[in-house]
């Protein structure tokens, strides 16, 4: 099996970041490793001097527009040349056998063409948050169409090239489609799913940082983003008798909405999965919304950590000392 990837970052402004990104891209065990960043070199200057550490495994992609970061991906993609391409944002690491590890996964299952493994949500710090299990392949296309149940936004997949070349990469195969702001990773693995099973690894091999800095437009992009993807895949859903999860999605987005302290905005979320559900503890996650947004999310963080496994826990303090490192990669 060919163990060659293609990592694509792209990045903005976050050179301290990207060069730990990148690191643990580089330091990847049992695999042939090139990463791509993705980046305007005018507006990030040391975004040379991040790749000028690894001459041999990471090299500049220049782009110069201003669109979202799926648009910067796909621009990366086209250049592809390994069988295999993994996607890494700027502000996430990986475990050191995660690569090597998904693509064992796929030599184990022929027929799939994609994988997947755990990720662990942390906060700014690197507190762990959550753990976030790979889903069950079985029925997994109907399942993408209610709801995204891919772990950690796009760092924890791993794909064919030529599939997510094929399938139309994050901005779709229909040019004239509405553009997506911040969700084309669940349109991307709708399509995928359609054309391909998944393989999976259910260990932490994805560290997912949630930033309240990203938090704070993220919702309401991804209500608008959810709307039309609801559109684009109707007439599939009721094909196949599928309905929107539109209560995960409302957490989701209400979540990011405390991070951010838009209070009302959240109150407003919570209380409608209260009246769709009737579940009355939502109905408190309003009015704490309203009232102490800071205090919510930090109990919400503390009742999701402890469903952390410990093992988990264990597996990622294994590495994550070394990843964090002020050297090499303490720019001066």
């Amino acid at each position: 099996m060919d163990r060659s990837v293609t990592v694509i970052t792209p990045t903005y402004g976050r050179p301290e970041l990207l060069a730990r990104a990148v690191a643990s891209a580089v330091a990847q065990r049992d695999v042939d490793v090139e990463v791509h960043v993705v980046a305007n070199p005018d507006e990030d200057p040391l975004t040379h001097e991040v790749l000028e550490r690894w001459p041999a495994h990471a090299r500049l992609v220049p782009w110069r527009g201003r669109e979202n970061a799926g648009v910067k991906r796909d621009h990366a993609l086209a250049g592809v040349t390994t069988e295999w391409v993994a996607f890494l944002d700027d502000d996430d690491l990986w475990a050191p056998d995660n690569l090597a590890e998904q693509l064992d996964a796929l030599d184990a299952a022929p027929e799939c063409s994609w994988s997947c493994g755990g990720s662990l949500h942390v906060d700014e710090d690197l507190r762990p948050l959550a753990a976030a299990h790979p889903p069950d392949p079985e029925y997994l296309h109907d399942r993408l169409l209610a709801a995204n149940v891919i772990p950690g936004g796009v760092g924890g997949v791993v794909v064919r090239s030529e599939l997510a070349r094929r399938v139309g990469g994050f901005g779709g195969p229909d040019p004239e489609a509405t553009p997506l702001r911040v969700s084309e990773d669940w349109d991307l693995w709708i399509r995928l799913s359609a054309r391909s099973s998944i393989a999976t690894v259910d260990r932490p091999l994805h560290l997912y940082r949630v930033s309240s800095q990203s938090s704070s437009h993220t919702a309401n992009a991804e209500s608008a983003d959810r709307q039309v993807i609801t559109e684009r895949y109707r007439a599939e859903r009721a094909s196949s008798s599928v309905e929107l999860d539109d209560d995960a999605a409302a957490h989701y987005e209400a979540r990011h909405d405390v991070r951010a302290g838009r209070r009302w905005a959240a109150a407003e979320r919570f209380a409608g999965i209260a009246l769709r559900s009737r579940r009355p503890a939502y109905l408190a996650y309003a009015l704490a919304a309203a009232a102490a947004p800071q205090v919510l999310d930090q109990m919400i963080n503390r009742r999701s950590a402890r469903g952390v496994p410990v093992e988990w826990i264990n597996e990622v303090s294994s590495w994550l000392p070394a990843a964090l490192s002020p050297r090499p990669w303490a720019l001066t």
